[in-house]
């Protein structure tokens, strides 16, 4: 049911069925970047790597990152909405804003 709330149309500024379609468009700019980052991880010293900021689905991702580009909803309450910790949807949602540069006007 939070999840129905954020994504209403005053909120991220488009339709749900926008909302839907960015998060399908964006999927495939995700993948190339997380394969990219795993490849990078692979060359990089272990030490000092702190993966710790647990998973956020690609969707829960998303929409993060589009409620705090628009300043309509804390990451604090957003988290709260939904059961997550604020420092993990901050996390995720600061690594998914360059992905929507790659959304269609």
């Amino acid at each position: 049911m939070p999840f129905f709330l954020l994504t209403h149309p005053a909120l991220t500024g488009m339709s749900r069925e926008q909302f839907d379609r960015l998060v399908e468009e964006l999927e495939p700019c995700r993948r190339i970047l997380a394969e990219a980052e795993r490849e990078k991880r692979k060359d990089v010293n272990r030490r000092g790597y702190n993966p710790g900021f647990g998973f956020l689905d690609h969707r829960h991702r998303v929409l993060a990152a589009v409620l705090n580009r628009r300043n309509t909803v804390t990451l604090t309450l957003t988290a709260r909405l939904l059961g997550r910790d604020r420092s993990t949807l901050s996390y995720h949602a600061h690594r998914t804003m360059p992905l929507l540069a790659f959304r269609r006007p």
